[in-house]
């Protein structure tokens, strides 16, 4: 009995006898099986091989690029010249009296007591330092702490 031609399924194409309709002999299956099979195969090596070249490239970009940064940290060795600093403008040595000193030392202190406060905390934290000074301040969040 056959189907209208709505009610059959679009992706089955070649019904279970097809190969006795289009009358090939079983040994030219089994050869196109078995090159279907290599190219099957060979698809497969090109594709893996493929995939370890490019990790290959970006461990290897990585592994120079960290190379780079260790050897711009190290010193010039015997063999090696040092690289000759661009011409610039020196900087100036920055000299600060005592008072100075200590100002950026108690921000220091500062910065480092309300930087792992809640929000909140460190709401309240900055309006004694704002009130009473950075030195209350640093004392007020010890205790919140």
């Amino acid at each position: 009995m056959t189907r209208p031609r709505s009610q059959r399924n679009p992706l089955r194409t070649f019904p279970e006898n097809a190969a006795s309709r289009l009358r090939y002999s079983p040994q030219i299956m089994s050869d196109i099986s078995l090159e279907i099979e290599h190219l099957a195969h060979d698809f497969v090596v090109r594709i893996v091989a493929a995939a370890q070249a490019q990790t290959l490239d970006r461990v290897l970009a990585a592994v120079g690029a960290s190379f780079g940064r260790i050897q711009a940290s190290l010193p010039a060795g015997r063999n090696q010249k040092a690289a000759r600093p661009v011409a610039s403008t020196p900087r100036r040595k920055l000299k600060l009296g005592r008072a100075a000193l200590a100002t950026r030392k108690l921000q220091g202190r500062y910065l480092s007591v309300i930087r792992p406060l809640q929000p909140a905390a460190r709401e309240r934290v900055k309006k004694v330092a704002h009130e009473k000074g950075v030195a209350e301040a640093i004392k007020f969040a010890a205790t919140l702490t």
